[in-house]
């Protein structure tokens, strides 16, 4: 009850229009970046209890990760997933509060 009580005293307290804000300056921060892509917002649609984004095509990383799949591949990936999250956390001044299905793209 107290974890639904202060999850729901967060989301109030969001606007969705500020995390489209910052959607937009991940994709500017990362630009030069060709493994990474942030879905655009749809600016028409955005509310501040309301994102819309575009679709960014990609497969789930869980078809990478098998049990068949090489140990230098996946220490590739971690190494990528690893990267990008360091960099979203130090460098960026923008932080985003939703975690989204992560991909390969």
């Amino acid at each position: 009850m107290v974890i639904a009580c202060t999850l729901t005293l967060v989301f109030l307290q969001v606007n969705l229009c500020v995390e489209a804000r910052n959607l937009e300056q991940f994709a500017v921060n990362f630009g030069r970046v060709e493994s990474v892509r942030f879905p655009k917002p749809l600016w028409h649609l955005v509310r501040p209890y309301v994102l819309v984004e575009t679709y960014e095509e990609g497969v789930p990383v869980q078809h990478y990760v098998t049990d068949r799949s090489s140990g230098q591949f996946n220490a590739k990936l971690a190494e990528l997933g690893i990267d990008t999250i360091l960099k979203m956390v130090s460098r960026d001044p923008v932080t985003i509060i939703k975690l989204h299905a992560v991909h390969v793209t």
